[in-house]
């Protein structure tokens, strides 16, 4: 008999994602069921490229990130940390996109950029150099000019006039050699500051608050491990992304965090 050790609740109190109410997308690089290729639909092997990555949450197969161009597929990489499978994303090119054949159909989006979220990325990337200007995941793409909605190393959140949620120090930017957890969560619509909030492990991101900017409704198209307008390419692994379609009370971020944190080996 095989027992997943992760269906048992963690000292945050939940089994998975879904335990928490509003979970809209759930995505686990450890689960090679979930990694797929692009002719038979079975999970790939170890270093294989990957053209679908399947939503584990209750909705299911709804949201499914993919990638059709051969040079531009994550890999694979098996018991890369905490004995757990990951993706690779290349930094140059590897990015994936969710299954949109109509963008416009909200079955195939997140929130939009105003409406309130909770977002964890759990992530390792493995360029220092580029943290500031890598995307491990962008939450929507923008009409104007510039990148939107990046989730980066840095652990900064841009908008679409690029500013900042983090201060960018040292405190709030990722390892490159242990797996990080980002949390993001929104409350609604208006200025950054009061909308805003970010989490380095558990631990509160402080906020630059001499660069904010309004959030306004903009194109919902989500990327993993990069932005292909802007391109801000990812350098590392991708090991989980869960989506919440609500700003989560502390107390559901927390058990989030603490059943993140067991599985992939994190401190928080």
């Amino acid at each position: 008999m095989i027992i997943n050790p992760y269906r048992f609740a963690t000292a945050g109190g939940i089994t998975d994602p879904d335990d928490v109410t509003g979970c809209v997308g759930w995505y686990d690089a450890s689960d090679s069921s979930t990694l797929l290729d692009a002719t038979s639909g079975s999970p790939v092997a170890d270093g294989a490229a990957v053209q679908v990555f399947e939503d584990k949450s209750a909705l299911g197969t709804i949201r499914d990130f993919n990638q059709t161009s051969a040079t531009s597929k994550p890999l694979r990489r098996a018991a890369q940390i905490n004995g757990l499978d990951v993706l690779e994303f290349d930094g140059t090119n590897d990015i994936m996109a969710l299954d949109s054949g109509f963008p416009n159909n909200a079955l195939y989006e997140y929130s939009t950029q105003a409406e309130a979220k909770t977002v964890f990325v759990v992530s390792q990337p493995l360029t220092a150099a580029t943290l500031a200007d890598s995307s491990s995941l962008q939450l929507y793409k923008t009409a104007n000019t510039g990148a939107g909605g990046l989730v980066t190393g840095e652990i900064a959140y841009r908008t679409n006039t690029r500013t900042f949620v983090s201060d960018g120090t040292a405190a709030t930017t990722c390892s490159t050699s242990a797996p990080s957890i980002i949390t993001l969560s929104q409350s609604g619509s208006g200025n950054i500051e009061s909308v805003i909030s970010m989490w380095l492990d558990g631990a509160s991101v402080a906020r630059d608050s001499g660069n904010n900017g309004a959030l306004v409704t903009e194109d919902v198209i989500t990327e993993l491990g990069g932005d292909s307008t802007g391109g801000f390419y990812f350098d590392g692994y991708i090991c989980e992304v869960i989506f919440y379609d609500n700003e989560l009370s502390a107390g559901d971020r927390a058990s989030v965090e603490t059943y993140l944190a067991d599985k992939w080996g994190v401190t928080i």
